[in-house]
């Protein structure tokens, strides 16, 4: 009996992700405080992950070999000046896992993202700001099997057709679904430091999903086939409302929440719902905690509601082991401790005044050197000091003649 692990790693399952799923993204990515560094300002960092596990007469598990490998990409260019700020953002997720059960690679997650920010900054903390952000998946999506099944496929117009003896039935072409969102509105930020940055956004939103022909599974436990149906795509508009925060517990932990409402009262449903029945929602959360400077263990989770597009909610979770490594780093002003900078300033204040007294000190010293050349060139012997009073401090105590003789009777 064996079992042996490598770098352990869990994943939820794929899926068809027909969503736009929010700024939340890996460690890497996270930017807690403002300190604003102007001008450009670039990053590149890659990632991977990979798990080995083999188990021989395992209770309750397959014998073989059960491999889970990811890669990712995750780029920024940023530049900041004055009340202008523009940010940009390009990451790439890809895993791949093979199990006992099925004996071949699989993908496991897929998601490729762009995003671009403008804001302008009225003050410091409140701004105006516009938003562009695309998301895909690159690779072809498919419901792989150990054996083959039949399938029944539900178009859009109601029809059926059957697709039987497959064990790899294909639920979506590479690149597809494709999601483009826009959004402008007002920006404000409540808190501004390592520990914890909130951000509140609200404004207005339009999001168009091009999904039509991708299917997804609805199975029906009762029937032998395994059923699906087809998606349409689908748009909105109306009002967005997103609340933001992240920050680092310590040097080495860093977390992300971010929780999105999309209340759209323009939209393409074909029930005829109302924007609340389609308010899409949306949390996404990251944790990550830095073991050494190239490892690092990452939980993330999304959560989507998204009834306009397929009924039920979207979770994903994942825990990873990731090997990191950072082609070009981004710049980062540091926030300085009060009590550090309080206690600085304080040596700053007595060092000068010791400068001071110092200063002081020589000065004195060349003015007695000053006086004596001065003494020295006159060729006059410096006068000691005398505790015999001078003529001007004994002279109101002396009576001339005249007046003695006046006092005189």
């Amino acid at each position: 009996m064996a079992c042996v692990g490598v770098v352990a790693a869990l994943a939820a399952p794929s899926a068809v992700r027909a969503q736009d799923s929010g700024s939340i993204a890996p460690a890497a990515e996270l930017k807690p405080g403002g300190h604003r560094v102007e001008g450009l300002n670039p990053s590149l960092s890659v990632n991977g992950n990979l798990s080995i596990t083999q188990s021989d007469q395992v209770v309750g598990q397959l014998d073989g070999v059960g491999v889970l490998v990811g890669i990712g990409v995750l780029g920024d260019l940023d530049w900041i000046g004055g009340k202008h700020e523009i940010t940009n953002r390009l990451s790439l997720s890809e895993s791949f896992a093979r199990t006992p059960a099925l004996g071949r690679f699989t993908k496991n997650s897929d998601l490729a993202t762009l995003e671009s920010t403008y804001t302008y900054y009225f003050v410091k903390w409140a701004g105006a700001y516009g938003r562009l952000k695309f998301e895909t998946s690159v690779l072809p999506t498919n419901d792989v099997r150990d054996s083959e099944a039949d399938y029944v496929v539900t178009r859009l117009d109601g029809s059926t057709e059957r697709r039987n003896g497959t064990s790899v039935f294909r639920l979506a072409d590479p690149l597809q679904p494709f999601t483009a969102v826009q959004s402008v509105g007002m920006v404000a930020r409540a808190l501004d430091s390592d520990l914890a940055t909130i951000t509140f956004r609200l404004g207005a939103s339009g999001r168009e999903t091009f999904s039509k022909g991708i299917l997804i599974l609805n199975d029906d436990d009762a029937t032998p086939e395994i059923e699906s149906v087809e998606l349409d795509n689908v748009f909105q508009a109306g009002f967005e409302a997103i609340a933001n925060m992240g920050g680092k517990l310590g040097p080495k932990l860093s977390y992300g929440v971010e929780a999105g409402l999309l209340l759209p009262p323009i939209n393409n449903d074909a029930a005829d719902r109302s924007a609340v029945d389609l308010m899409r929602k949306t949390i996404s959360a990251v944790a990550s905690y830095s073991m050494l400077d190239w490892l690092a263990l990452t939980y993330q989770f999304r959560f989507i509601d998204d009834p306009q597009l397929q009924d039920g909610v979207q979770t994903q979770n994942s825990l990873l082991a990731t090997l990191q490594y950072t082609l070009v780093k981004k710049k980062v002003i540091e926030a300085e401790d009060p009590l550090q900078k309080a206690q600085a300033e304080a040596k700053a204040a007595i060092d000068r005044v010791t400068e001071l007294e110092t200063s002081l000190a020589e000065s004195e010293a060349r003015r007695a050197e000053l006086e004596a050349e001065i003494v020295r060139a006159r060729g006059e012997a410096p006068t000691p000091p005398s505790d015999e009073p001078t003529d001007d401090e004994t002279a109101p105590e002396t009576q001339t003649e005249a007046e003695t003789e006046t006092e005189t009777p």
